[in-house]
């Protein structure tokens, strides 16, 4: 029976091994269900004592960096939303224009440039329906509308700005 007794022992030891690391599991998905809950219980306080706060300077003075970051953060977005309903207004466009893989850059962006499509390896106005270029022979049937930058500070910039929404510097 010494043998039978022994296999017995090991198999109870592996159930109640087997049996702590399930609730060990089941412990660590709790834990992060209420770390998850704690985390987004903190950040609506942070959120509504921000909206708070915000206009007084006896709170923002001591936290007066990240009153300035949270603006900033905020100004980014809006040019970062901007950019995007650029985008897909010029998706629009060119879906309604029924091109090809290559489209007017000029009027797509509603800057009245002469018809045809820039190069960007060298600015050539091509046809719409070429597939390289004139000037200097590069493939350009897809054209990636590289937002324009501050020359200040390099931030991306949306389109229709007067002045840089990161550093105010003026767009010219």
């Amino acid at each position: 029976m010494g043998v039978l007794d022994s296999i017995k022992d090991v198999a109870n030891k592996g159930i109640a091994t087997t049996g702590r690391a399930a609730k060990t599991v089941q412990l660590k998905a709790q834990l992060n269900e209420v770390r998850k809950q704690q985390d987004n219980l903190m950040k609506q306080l942070g959120t509504s004592l921000y909206e708070e706060t915000k206009a007084n300077p006896l709170y923002r003075g001591p936290r007066e960096n990240i009153y300035a970051s949270i603006e900033q953060s905020k100004l980014q977005c809006d040019a970062l939303l901007a950019e995007i309903a650029e985008i897909e207004r010029q998706g629009q466009l060119l879906a309604a224009t029924g091109s090809g893989a290559a489209f007017n850059q000029g009027a797509a962006l509603g800057t009245g440039a002469s018809p045809g499509v820039p190069c960007p390896q060298c600015g050539s106005a091509n046809d719409v329906d070429a597939v390289f270029c004139v000037g200097c022979g590069a493939n350009i049937t897809v054209i990636s509308v590289e937002a324009p930058r501050c020359r200040q500070c390099g931030t991306t910039l949306a389109t229709g700005l007067s002045f840089c929404t990161s550093c105010g510097t003026p767009i010219t």
